[in-house]
């Protein structure tokens, strides 16, 4: 069975056993931090719906999906469940491989890091309908690595219901248009996501609201 780490040192044998001990509960691992948790401002709870605790899902529930879609003649992967969208899994296995691996290695020197990316400017941005924000990231590794940028919207997490586009999602320097249409109060959540060239390669994430005004 594969959990898309490497069982390394003290620490990836103790959470192989974990995985034994509790193969009939859901596993609940504890959220790793990784720069998208932010505080209430102003009485508005902005946070996104992450470290909430996961829903149950038994092996035994995992059985009946398995039945339910053969029944329906479909077994193929795109009868399983989607993953969360954006889906943070791949990001949070690695930071737990590269975890594990920093057990078992002897100089910083020799593992990889995570990247670190900041925003020029605010990460609170009061907006009117109407009007163009720009945004910047920086970033730079502590291991020389190269780091790539990626912009994206957290519509999951927003309140504007529309459609929101970015000028150059890939570039460390973007700008958004509020829509004309968005109301006052409403919210538009963008997220720069920054990832190393690394082995493993990591990932930070800052987190942008911009918050419709009149």
């Amino acid at each position: 069975m594969s959990y898309g780490v490497r069982i390394l040192g003290a620490g990836g044998a103790r959470f192989l056993e974990y995985v034994v001990e509790n193969r009939e509960r859901p596993l609940r691992a504890p959220p790793l931090h990784r720069g998208l948790h932010e505080p209430v401002r102003d009485g508005r709870d902005h946070r996104p719906r992450v470290g909430q605790p996961a829903p149950t899902f038994t092996y035994e529930d995992f059985l009946k999906s398995v039945e339910r879609a053969a029944a329906a003649g479909d077994v193929s992967p795109a009868a399983r469940p989607p993953s969360p969208n954006p889906n943070f899994t791949p990001a949070t296995q690695n930071a737990l491989a590269a975890r594990m691996a920093w057990s078992v290695t002897p100089t910083y020197a020799a593992a990889n890091h995570e990247p670190r990316v900041t925003l020029r400017g605010s990460s609170r941005i009061d907006a009117r309908p109407g009007t163009t924000v720009r945004l910047e990231a920086m970033t730079s590794d502590p291991d020389g690595n190269a780091v790539t940028v990626k912009w994206w919207r957290w519509k999951d997490v927003d309140t504007y219901p529309g459609d929101v586009r970015l000028s150059d999602a890939a570039s460390h320097a973007v700008s958004v248009q509020v829509p004309a249409d968005a109301a006052a109060g409403q919210t538009i959540q963008l997220v720069v996501e920054a990832t190393d060239n690394g082995t493993p390669s990591l990932t930070r994430y800052k987190r942008v609201v911009v918050m419709v005004t009149q």
